[in-house]
This record gives C-alpha cells, sequence and structure tokens, in this order.
C-alpha cells in the first residue's frame, strides 16, 4: 500500500448517540474519537459500536468536507453520509465465493485449471499458464504467491493519470503478470490485491453474472444493507452528494503517486472492484460484521472455512503460510479476514480498507459478540493508526 501526508486542521466535532440498553461511557469514547481526528488530522471520523442487542452507539467527531478560505464552515459530518471501505470488501467476496461452493459449484480448493475445466477460458492464455495450478483458497488467503498490481509503478502511473477511467479486471491482472511470484502457491504470505482481481473474473464466469449484480442480490439487497454501495465506476450525484470528501496525503497509505493534499472523492474504484470498491458508513459495517459471525450468511462449514487463518509471518511467531490453530495467538489471515490477539480482550478479527482518500476499519470481539466500525476521510500518516484506536474504544466497552 502507497503513502501519503496531511498538515494540521482542526475542525468541529459533534456527537450522534443512539439509545442503548447497554451502558457505554459516553463521554470518554468520544474524546477518544476526537482526539484521534485532531492528532490524525482528517477532516471526518465516524464511529458506530454494535452491541449483542443489536442496538447502536454512533459516534461522529469533524466535518464534510476540510475547512478552507473558501469554506471556511463546512457542514458536519453525520452517521448518513458515506465512506469508501476500501479492502472490507474483500470479507463480501469471499462470502460469496464460499455461498458458490455451498451451492455445489466450486469448492475453494479447486484450481484455476479445475475452474476452466468445468466453465471454459476465463483467464487470458499467458495468466492461465502462468497460474493455472493455484486454488480459490490461496487466492482468498494470500497465499497465491500472485505479485500485486498495487505494488507495479507503471500501473499506479497509469492509476495517477487517469483517476477517473474505468478498468476492467483482464486489464489490471496484465500489470501482475508481468512480474514473477513471489513464492511458489501455499509457500508463503503476502498481500496481493490482484488475487481479488481474478476472483471478480472467477464469480462472473461461475454465475454468468457481473459481479455487482451477485454482490447487490446475495449480500446487499438481501440483508438490507441499504447505505452500502458496489461502485466501481464514476459516483452518481445521490451518492456524491452523501460521500465524505475524501483527502490523499503522501506517506499515509494505498495511492498512486497523486498531488499530495488533493480531494480525490471521485477516484474510480474499479481499479480495486471486488477488492476494494464499496462504500459504506460505520453502521452498515458493524451489521455486516454481526450478519458474518452470528447471522448464518454461511453454513457452519463454509463459516469454518472462512475463519481457518494462515500465518501472516509478521510477528516472526510462525512460519508464513502455514495453517494456525484456532487458539493461536499469532498473526493470522484467512478468507478476506485478518486475526489478531490481544493479552486484555483475547482473539479479534479485524480488517482495515485503505483508498485514496479513506481509511476504515472493523473489529469483531467474539468474546463480547460485540462489533465496532471506525472511518476517516483522509489517509495521513497518523489516520493508520486506527486500528490501535479501535482497540482502545473496544477496552472501554467489554
Amino acid at each position: 500500500m502507497k503513502k501519503f501526508l496531511f498538515g494540521v486542521i482542526l475542525f468541529i466535532s459533534i456527537t450522534y448517540c443512539y439509545a442503548s440498553v447497554n451502558p457505554v461511557p459516553v463521554e470518554k469514547l468520544q474524546k477518544i474519537l476526537d482526539d484521534f481526528r485532531m492528532n490524525s488530522h482528517v477532516p471526518a471520523a465516524v464511529l458506530s459500536i454494535n452491541f449483542p442487542d443489536k442496538k447502536l452507539s454512533n459516534f461522529v467527531s469533524g466535518t464534510v468536507e476540510r475547512r478552507t478560505s473558501i469554506n471556511p464552515h463546512p457542514n458536519l459530518v453525520t452517521i448518513e453520509n458515506l465512506f469508501q471501505i476500501g479492502s472490507i470488501t474483500k470479507s463480501f467476496t469471499a462470502v460469496i465465493i464460499l455461498q458458490l461452493e455451498a451451492e455445489g459449484k466450486i469448492t475453494i480448493n479447486d484450481t484455476i485449471s479445475d475452474i476452466t475445466k468445468k466453465y471454459g477460458q476465463w483467464l487470458p492464455k499467458n495468466e492461465y499458464e502462468a497460474w493455472k495450478n493455484i486454488s480459490i483458497k490461496q487466492l482468498l488467503n494470500m497465499t497465491s504467491g500472485i505479485f500485486s498490481v498495487t505494488e507495479d509503478a507503471d500501473f499506479m502511473d497509469e492509476l495517477a493519470k487517469h483517476p477517473l477511467k474505468n478498468w476492467t479486471p483482464k486489464e489490471i491482472i496484465k500489470y501482475a503478470y508481468k512480474h514473477k511470484p513471489y513464492f511458489s502457491p501455499g509457500k508463503g504470505w503476502h498481500y496481493s490485491d490482484t488475487n481479488y482481481n481474478i476472483l471478480e473474473m472467477l464469480v462472473e464466469v461461475v454465475t454468468k453474472h457481473e459481479f455487482k449484480d451477485e454482490i447487490d442480490q446475495r449480500i446487499l439487497k438481501k440483508y438490507s444493507l441499504n447505505n452500502t454501495y458496489y461502485l466501481p465506476y464514476e459516483y452518481p450525484k445521490n451518492i456524491m452528494a452523501r460521500m465524505a470528501h475524501g483527502y490523499v496525503y503522501a506517506g499515509g497509505g494505498f495511492s498512486p503517486p497523486m498531488v499530495s493534499g488533493g480531494d480525490a472523492t471521485r477516484f474510480n474504484m474499479s481499479a480495486a472492484g471486488a477488492g476494494g470498491a464499496l462504500i459504506s458508513n460505520s453502521i452498515d459495517i458493524t451489521r455486516w460484521v454481526l450478519l458474518l459471525f452470528t447471522a448464518n450468511i454461511l453454513s457452519r462449514p463454509q463459516l469454518n472455512e472462512m475463519m481457518s487463518a494462515v500465518c501472516t509471518g509478521e510477528d516472526n511467531s510462525c512460519r508464513a503460510g502455514e495453517t494456525l490453530s484456532s487458539d493461536s495467538h499469532s498473526q493470522g489471515f484467512s478468507l478476506g479476514l485478518a486475526r489478531i490477539y490481544d493479552p486484555k480482550i483475547g482473539i479479534i478479527w479485524v480488517y482495515i480498507g485503505g483508498t485514496p482518500g479513506y481509511y476504515s476499519s472493523f473489529m469483531w470481539l467474539p468474546k463480547k459478540n460485540v462489533a465496532l466500525a471506525l472511518t476517516v476521510s483522509a489517509t495521513t500518516k497518523e489516520s493508520k493508526k486506527l486500528l490501535k484506536t479501535l482497540g482502545e474504544l473496544a477496552e472501554l466497552v467489554l
């Protein structure tokens, strides 16, 4: 993921607390959120906490746009504003794949070759020959070894030159193909956005439908996630009117080499596709987490597969790519989800999504059945610490 920087600007904050039977330390939570936003120099930050009784506590801080001499009093952000949620999209894509497995159309241990024999040619010839022995599971859990397009300088330059371009997965994966793999399939772990561009194509060849139609019908509409939209193209006016404007800064997170400090709200997320093109709000993110872990959106065998993690190798406690036990304290990555351990909280399921101008993160606390989500509207170096901030917030609601 690429990087940005941001200067110091302070904004007005306001709190929206929705009624909940769960006693929550409102003032402490709001202070943590306000301090994080101001210290991170981001215009807007929004937090939602979803409790087992499905009651919500929501907190907002800041403004929809940054304050300027031309616009000295921008509107305050509300819980209704939308944010790009980036790679949190990957958990949605993983669920679709596992639903297809439950329907008997694929298995996650099928290789790209297996899918091709059953459904016909769907990858370009060169990419097929290079990747045919990689399994669906290895694409999902980042053990494929395929090079990530977001680490290709030419691809990132093209994104910067053409921020409104509509990209197709076939165009994108060509940038990954020209690089050697990080390792042989299953022999390591490396985060690669290319994997989910390939999975987008896989869903379409298996279902004979566009990926957008599948995610809409299987998840967004079916489960009434009415503030979540898969938009791999320029945003329509009604969506732009609800967006918290996102600002991209050198040193902060994923981005092509764009002008630091620019408004990246209109950046075309077709370049991310099934790996990152969703927009949402913090309430819907927590609802999604609850659906995933408590609402039988997946059958038990598929949920177990989704939560089967491999070692990322980041803390040197295990070998990268090896399967972790369910009670392991090592950092792990499963199918579109990440797993960490905290001595005070225990095992926690998390994800961070980063796009040009936005960070978002969720945290699922299995011991308490509590979901938290935090969204921010600038990719500053300091705002990358949003997961740490979520941990501080989580300790207050345990």
